[in-house]
């Protein structure tokens, strides 16, 4: 049976929504995040060759040493590039104050002078026995990032966190509870999570919600897939934004 003249303008007019809603649909962004220093001529190539528009590099040690200085440079350089550019910190969970931590971090990139746009605490395992997370008490681990969120809002600067289900729910809460300890999320902090797959998936369709997140800013993806780790000379990992 063929369908009705009017029926078949509906069918024609959804699809023509459909495609305009494809068309303007915003195109992925992708971006590197980095542990270990970035020249300028490695940061230009990463943005002529593979079209990298956003770069993270480390700022902050997880081993309690501090400030990363390597991404003082890398920021110059991927600045130089015309590549955004963010910065991470291992937050050290012990022994030293949260605020101290944020303040200490921003001091040193702004007496250095780099432009950054966000940071990004690193919320996972860390085995460094002077920095690690309880293994044993949740509870203070999620106080400790309640302090960590309050000095970042105190800072006037944009935070975030990386991590992913599994870890927070290894640190911050228990397995059973996900959406447990939202300090982070209840202060809308964004979500950078990491999912590797094969073949590499640069979308959120595997996102599950954790720790009071609904929806994440960025992904990590995979490490270095063109070629596998390496990029331009540089041990990066694959990050998206969608």
């Amino acid at each position: 049976m063929s369908p009705a003249p009017s029926l078949l303008l509906s069918l024609a007019a959804a699809a023509a929504a459909v495609a305009v809603a494809a068309s303007a649909a915003p195109s992925p962004r992708f971006g590197v995040d980095v542990s270990t220093p970035v020249s300028a001529s490695a940061a230009l190539c990463m943005r002529q060759q593979h079209n990298i528009s956003f770069a993270i590099s480390r700022a902050w040690y997880s081993d309690g040493e501090g400030v990363d200085r390597a991404a003082i440079s890398s920021g110059v350089a991927f600045k130089a590039a015309n590549i955004s550019f963010d910065v991470y910190m291992f937050p050290c969970s012990f022994g030293i104050p949260a605020a101290d931590q944020v303040t200490q971090l921003l001091a040193n990139l702004s007496s250095a002078g780099v432009q950054y746009g966000r940071v990004w605490f690193d919320v996972e395992s860390n085995p460094d026995p002077k920095c690690a997370w309880s293994t044993t008490d949740r509870a203070s681990n999620c106080a400790f990032m309640g302090d960590l969120v309050a000095a970042a809002q105190a800072s006037g600067v944009p935070f975030g966190v990386y991590s992913s289900i599994h870890e927070w729910t290894l640190i911050m809460t228990a397995a059973s509870d996900p959406h447990g300890c939202t300090a982070a999320s209840a202060a809308n902090l964004p979500l950078w999570y990491p999912h590797y797959e094969r073949p590499p998936n640069p979308t959120y369709s595997d996102f599950s919600p954790f720790g009071g997140w609904t929806a994440p800013a960025m992904k990590q993806f995979g490490d270095g897939d063109v070629p596998p780790g390496d990029l331009c000379g540089i041990s990066v990992d694959n990050d998206v934004r969608v």
